[in-house]
């Protein structure tokens, strides 16, 4: 008798928001195969990816409907980092706040995992270590965007992931919460990209 043993790999489409950045370009080459990868640009055009506008809700609804993801990564960031964003507040919120809601509630709606990635800037740095478990404390307009965008994540979407583990053993929603600034990215890349790896799994 022979006995044949098939490991069924399930094609996945990953969404990666932000893709013509720093982040996300890295974040493209570690998405395996056979995975579909979809990317998204602003201002900055990439080849093979699609215009879109986070902070446009319209906008972003049409990517959903035509990508239509298992796995939302989100990368967007504005040029110009932390100080950018200290002296433009309200663009600022456009982007990491009201841009993050709309694709937590996308991906409420069509049941996509969601990889966002946050910074050490929701922390103002007094302790040694931190952990997920410690209040914010930001010091900036950057810090305190992404700490309001954490919060809203961990009670919408959170919150849904659990029901739904409890009820029927599945995850349909999945936050993972990576604190990652640019100082910091050579460290904490092997994290990431570990975590995108497992995400792919799931």
């Amino acid at each position: 008798n022979y006995f044949w043993f098939f490991t069924v790999v399930f094609k996945k489409k990953f969404l990666v928001i932000g893709a013509n950045g720093l982040i996300g370009e890295a974040v493209l080459k570690e998405i395996p195969l056979p995975h579909t990868v979809y990317g998204t640009y602003h201002s900055r055009e990439i080849p093979q990816a699609i215009k879109c506008d986070i902070t446009d809700f319209n906008s972003l609804q049409k990517v959903f409907s035509f990508v239509k993801p298992t796995h939302v990564i989100h990368c967007a960031n504005l040029a110009g980092g932390v100080l950018f964003c200290e002296k433009n507040p309200n663009l600022a919120k456009k982007l990491h706040w009201e841009g993050t809601i709309h694709l937590g509630k996308l991906a409420q709606d069509y049941q996509s995992r969601l990889l966002f990635i946050s910074s050490e800037g929701v922390f103002d740095g007094k302790k040694e270590k931190y952990t997920e478990e410690d209040d914010h404390s930001p010091l900036n307009v950057y810090g305190k965007l992404k700490a309001e965008s954490e919060l809203w994540i961990k009670k919408n979407l959170e919150d849904r992931w659990q029901m739904i583990e409890n009820q029927l053993k599945t995850k349909d929603q999945m936050l993972l919460a990576l604190r990652t600034s640019h100082r910091s990215l050579a460290s904490n890349w092997r994290t990431l990209a570990s975590q995108i790896e497992n995400l792919s799994k799931t």
